[in-house]
C-alpha cells in the first residue's frame, strides 16, 4: 500500500481514538498518550513513527493543565504538540511570554504564536526545507539553529541548544499534532 495512504489511514484511526479519549489514562501525574485533557483535531499525515534516536513523547495531567492555561493566556485556539522527540526528551515546563507560548522540553523548545513574528537578532544561514506537513525555513541566530514554519492555526518554531540534530528537529516538526484546549 502507498505510504501516504497508510499514513492517512493511521492518522484517521489515531484521531478517532484520541478524540474519543481512549488510551492509557492514569490518575495522578503519570504520563499518558496525547488526547486525555486536550481534544484531538486529527492529523494531517498520520502518526509519525519515531526514527533513529527518537522516541514517542508522553504527557502528564500536569502538562495538559499547563498547556491549557498557557493557550488561554495567549488566546490560542489550537496548540501543536509533538508526538516525537529526541531520546530522553520530555516536556519540562510551559511558559507564556506576551503573545507567545513556549513548550520547554529537556532537549528542545517549541515556540507557538498566532501572528507572524520575525526572528530577532542577526539571522544567518537561512535555508528552505520541505516537510511532510508543510514548508519550513531553517535559520541561525548566534549558535542556535531554529526551524520556523506556518501551520494552519499557528506559527511554530522548533529549536534546540542541546545538540539535537537538524534531521531530528525536522522529524519533531513533522510530528506536531494539532489539539484544542478544552474549557
Amino acid at each position: 500500500m502507498d505510504k501516504r495512504v497508510t499514513a492517512a489511514l493511521s492518522g484517521i484511526l489515531i484521531a478517532v481514538v484520541l478524540a474519543s479519549g481512549c488510551g492509557t489514562k492514569k490518575s495522578g501525574g503519570e504520563e499518558q498518550p496525547q488526547g486525555g485533557k486536550l481534544k484531538a483535531l486529527g492529523m494531517q499525515n498520520g502518526q509519525i513513527q519515531p526514527q533513529g534516536n527518537m522516541k514517542a513523547l508522553a504527557y502528564t495531567d500536569e502538562h495538559y493543565n499547563k498547556i491549557r492555561e498557557a493557550s488561554k493566556a495567549v488566546e490560542m485556539k489550537t496548540v501543536y504538540v509533538p508526538q516525537n522527540g529526541a531520546n530522553g526528551d520530555k516536556l519540562d515546563w510551559v511558559e507564556v511570554d506576551s503573545n507567545v507560548m513556549i513548550l520547554h522540553y529537556k532537549k528542545m523548545d517549541i515556540i507557538e504564536y498566532q501572528k507572524e513574528v520575525k526572528p530577532t537578532g542577526r539571522v544567518s544561514n537561512e535555508q528552505d526545507v520541505k516537510l511532510l506537513n508543510g514548508d519550513g525555513k531553517w535559520y541561525t541566530i548566534g549558535k542556535r539553529q531554529s526551524l520556523r514554519m506556518k501551520l494552519p492555526e499557528a506559527y511554530v518554531i522548533v529549536s534546540s541548544q542541546k545538540g539535537v540534530p537538524r534531521e531530528e528537529l525536522e522529524r519533531v516538526a513533522e510530528s506536531l499534532f494539532p489539539v484544542v484546549p478544552e474549557s
